[in-house]
Order: C-alpha cells, then structure tokens, then sequence
C-alpha cells in the first residue's frame, strides 16, 4: 500500500506544475490520459467523460460510450426523475383513519394506518443533522401521534391496528440484489409502510478486558426483533472483524471479534416484514403512553375486515418536502429512499411497482434526448450489478439539471467535496474542496464519482469517471479520480 502511495505522489509531482498553467484542451486531455493510464488498473475499465455544461465543450473522454456499472450513481437518474416527476415541494402523506367512534375514553371501531411509501418516518426527520440517524429518536413520530389521539379523547382501542400497505407491490427487494448484503441496513426492504428505514441501529463498543463481551444496544428497542451477541473483545493490535446473521423471525446473530480500545461504533441490520415492524413499534409506543391497543396487529391483506369503511380522519402525518429527501437520498446515498422514489413515480394508484417506476424514468431519458441503448436500469439505488450506465448518458443527465429550472436546488442535494456526505473527507486542502458537488458510487470491483466541478475561471464542468473490476485499493481510484477533479478546478482557459 505504501508503494502504491508513493506513486500517486509521485504521479501528482510530476502533473502538479501544470495546474497552475494556462490550459488548452489538447493540454487537459493530456493530463488526464497520463492520470488514468496507471498500471494498477491495466486489467479494469475506466469510464470518463468531462464536458463544459455551458458551452458543450468536450474536455476529456475515454471509453465514454461503454455500459459499466454505476453503483449508486444510479441514484443521479432516479433523483432526477421523481423530481420532475414530484416537484420539489412534494410530500408523503400517511393517513389514520378508523371505522369506529370514540365513546367514553374507548375507540369502539379499528385503527387503520394507511401507508404512502413515506421512507422518512423514524429517527432521522428529528435528528438535528439529517445526515446522522443516529441522533434522532425513532419512536418522536409515533409518541406524536399518539399525544393526538389522546387529544381526541382515546385510551383504549376496541378494535384491531391494521396497517394499509397496499400502495406499493409486494415485492420488498430490489432486482438483482445479493443475498449476503440482506441483512444490512443499506438493503432494507421496501414497503408504503416504512418505520426508521426498515433498520435497526445497533452501537457496539468494546469491553475493557480481552475476553469478554462487548456491549450491543439497539436503537429502537423493540419485541419485534431479537439479538444474539456473540462478539469477544480482543487485545488492541488485532483486527476488527465484524459479521451478521439474520435468522427467520428477525433474528441477528452478530459475530466476530472488537479490539479493546477502540471507539463506540454503529452498524444498521435491516429488518423482514417491515408493515408489522412499523405496527409492533407503533402500538409499543401506544401502549407506553397509555393507549390500551385490544385487537390484533394485521396487514390489511390477513385482515377480515372491510379497509373501505375505515372513513374517519383521525390524523395525517406529512413528510418533509422532496428537497428534503433528495438531500438524504445523495448525500449519503441512502437505498431505501431511491427505491421509494422508483415505485412511487409509477403512474399506478396502487401497486405501485419498480418496473412501472422504471417506465417513467424511461420516458423521461427519452425525452431529454439520451437513447435507450446508453443504459439498462435494474433498480433505483445502484445496489444491483444489473445496472449499467455510460459516462456519456450522466454528463447529459447533469448537463440537462444544470439547464432547469431546478438547477440550484438540485446541485443543494449533492456532497460536496471537503464538507459533506459522501466525499466530505476527500479533496481536502485542494481546489476541488468546497467547490467540487458529486455524487458516489461504490459496490465490489466498482468506484464512481459523477457532478460537478468549477474551473479556476468559474466555468462549470460536468464529469463522469467510473472504473469497473479493479482489484486494488478502492482508496487507489479515489485518488486518481480527486487528483483528476484538482486538475480541473485549477483549469485556467482564459487568454
């Protein structure tokens, strides 16, 4: 690793007198064809396209043309399709209704919860930094709703706690996902009922002594789902190895072994039928605040009753704007919110589904002028290896955002180099930090890095590099793709 340190730094060296020179294209062209022709990656594919938004100009390509996969780069097409699709300002809207009245403190009927794929019901809307899950609390929703039914007078519940998930079709993964990442937060699955992402967030943190325990606290606690600690602290020199196993009725067996010293971490586990996490959860939080729940806990689809006459607005709970959750969606590159935004953008009222959403993005690829032979879409996040997308088709992409009308708000969504998301310890110190705004993508063998870049004249530079089935250090192509970003932030193209 040290060796292949030494020779990016030598490479840098060698191309850093040039950064600072007045630049033509043949120059830049150069510069870039001498970064991405490292040894390291004779045997992987780079993709990579840098044109001017404004005036068109190619800068620089290689392989623009080839499909590769995307990683989540995919989320730069689904963003930007539910967006035009949405509108900036749109919200969820999950809706309580009953088919009963409320009589002497007692709600003599159902309660119905009817889901609209709301992916950010949970800890992260009360999380002062939206970014972080892990300060917000889960159950601030569901105590909310309950302080108003107990406005409304209710302290019991006659009837059953029946969650309407019908909205989206019953299939809860995306196509092409690989079973091992199932049990991870980052591949929960999707439904129009969805609480805390469909996760659970555990903290894990060593024990003081070699040999024993660490601790694992979940977040939120919950009867729904089990954990199974077979963790060992280890002496500080030794590596921190990390497994999980999920087991049918949402039980986690987590192994492997946590060296002493080391600092409190968090790891999400996803969670399997995720309508009857968000019913478990929601009546635990009403009983705890005093509202007796009698009937069952069902999804509407076991439910012998009769959804339709469950009339009566009890409550409606709203999202935060589009903006919002384009801006958890990007920054760090959250699946669950992609995969919502594909099935809700299908033009079905119900059974909503990821092929009917990938028709729409579709029809809006078309209609910005980008073939259809320039990709193939699997799912909304990246998280299949069906996925395949040219470099040429995203630098389209971006250069049609950065025409709109939504341009300013759209690039508020992106990381931005040295600050935030997914890039914000990368570029530091360079002239890409605070300037560059781009999007990542990474699953095995694939590195992606798609936006936006300000030369030293202010000109705006959209680019695309992905490189595919590399073996070395994923650090490797993080550097050659920065190394490339400070050489066109400090292009100069003025006379």
């Amino acid at each position: 690793m040290y060796a292949r340190k030494l020779g990016i730094i030598l490479l840098f060296a060698v191309l850093y007198p040039a950064l600072y020179a007045a630049d033509s294209g043949d120059r830049i062209s150069q510069q870039m064809e001498r970064l991405f022709s490292d040894p390291a990656f004779s045997r992987a594919i780079w993709g990579i396209k840098v044109q001017s938004v404004d005036s068109g100009e190619l800068l620089y390509e290689q392989n623009a043309n080839k499909l590769l996969m995307p990683a989540s780069n995919m989320k730069l097409v689904t963003g930007l399709a539910a967006l035009e699709k949405l509108g900036l300002d749109y919200r969820f809207r999950t809706v309580v209704l009953t088919d009963g009245t409320i009589s002497k403190g007692t709600l003599k009927g159902n309660l119905v919860v009817r889901g609209s794929g709301d992916p950010s019901l949970g800890a992260r809307v009360s999380s002062p930094d939206p970014q972080d899950l892990t300060k917000g609390d889960a159950r601030a929703v569901f105590q909310e709703w309950a302080d108003k039914l107990k406005e409304r007078g209710i302290r019991k519940i006659e009837g059953d706690l029946v969650g309407d998930d019908r909205l989206f079709s019953k299939v809860p993964l995306g196509e092409g996902w690989s079973w091992d990442d199932l049990a991870y937060g980052y591949a929960a699955e999707i439904g129009a009922l969805q609480f805390n992402e469909n996760l659970v967030v555990l903290r894990i943190e060593a024990a003081s002594q070699s040999g024993s325990v660490p601790q694992v606290s979940a977040s939120p606690e919950s009867g729904y789902f089990k954990i199974e600690n077979q963790l060992e602290t280890v002496e500080i020199h030794e590596e921190l190895e990390l497994a999980i196993d999920r087991e049918p009725g949402n039980r986690f067996v987590i192994r492997g072994q946590i060296p002493k010293g080391r600092d409190a971490f968090f790891q999400t586990i996803a969670i399997e039928r995720p309508t009857h996490y968000f019913l478990t959860v929601l009546k635990e939080t009403l009983e705890e605040s005093g509202i007796e729940v009698k009937g069952a806990m069902v999804d509407v689809d076991d439910w012998n009753g009769k959804v339709e006459d469950a009339r009566t607005e009890l409550l409606v709970h709203e999202s935060p704007p589009l903006k919002w959750i384009l801006e958890v969606l990007l920054k760090i590159s959250q699946n669950l919110y992609a995969e919502t935004l594909l099935r809700m953008i299908d033009l079905h009222e119900a059974g909503k589904s990821a092929e009917g959403g990938r028709e729409v993005v579709e029809g809006f690829l078309t209609r910005i002028g980008i073939p259809a032979e320039a990709y193939v879409l699997s799912d909304g996040s990246g998280l299949s290896r069906y996925n395949l997308l040219t470099p040429e088709m995203i630098v389209r992409l971006l250069r049609h955002a950065a025409h709109s009308d939504y341009r300013e708000a759209f690039v508020e969504t992106l990381p931005i180099g040295g600050v935030d998301g997914t890039i914000r310890s990368r570029m530091k110190g360079t002239a890409a930090a605070n300037n560059v705004t781009a999007k990542t993508g990474a699953i095995a063998f694939v590195r992606a890095l798609s936006g936006y870049v300000q030369t030293k004249d202010g000109e705006t530079l959209a680019f695309s590099m992905l490189v595919n089935h590399f073996t070395d250090s994923r650090r490797t192509a993080e550097y050659l793709q920065d190394t490339a970003l400070e050489i066109l932030a400090n292009v100069s193209r003025k006379p």
